[in-house]
């Protein structure tokens, strides 16, 4: 797998973080372009999109972390280290929810309706940023014997990527 795409010096682009920022990028542009259908503020929508984002990080930096509290408790300043990795989707879900749904409140937005567009577009988001887990070499999926597969580097059986 490609771990690393491109390195620009001291610059280096991972395919985790590429599609992981493409799948939200997409999603963004997607959402956007619903709203005139739907009658809500781009720029509220875009405000809430980026809460969203922060949230998610938040609160997938914060979960991974509380999982392996063991190492960080003893390397407190790892906890911000980012770009070493470690975000836990379960906890950027919540962190996202939660952001995403206090902003609404605070700006008076239709929850539900907000919501039904932005989870239309989840999927696709989702979907990018997992080609992204494969490049990364992570997340192999099942070995199967039979159909379309994966050789991973190292292994010497097929699976099917999750």
């Amino acid at each position: 797998m490609n771990r690393i795409l491109f390195e620009f010096g001291n610059v280096v682009i991972y395919s985790y973080g590429l599609f992981v920022a493409t799948g939200f990028l997409v999603a963004i542009f997607l959402i956007l372009r619903q709203t005139n259908k739907i009658n809500i503020e781009k720029n509220k929508v875009f405000d809430l999109l980026v809460v969203i984002l922060l949230g998610g990080l938040v609160g997938a930096r914060s979960l991974f972390v509380s999982l392996n509290w063991e190492y960080y408790s003893s390397n407190i300043f790892r906890v911000f280290a980012l770009h070493e990795g470690g975000l836990a989707i379960q906890g950027g879900i919540v962190g996202g929810i939660l952001a995403g749904a206090l902003f609404m409140k605070f700006k008076k937005m239709p929850v539900f309706l907000t919501a039904d567009v932005i989870a239309l577009y989840l999927p696709i988001a989702q979907a990018i940023g997992r080609i992204g887990c494969l490049m990364n070499g992570c997340c192999y999926g099942k070995v199967i014997h039979s159909g379309i597969g994966i050789n991973f580097p190292g292994e010497t059986v097929v699976r099917f990527p999750t």
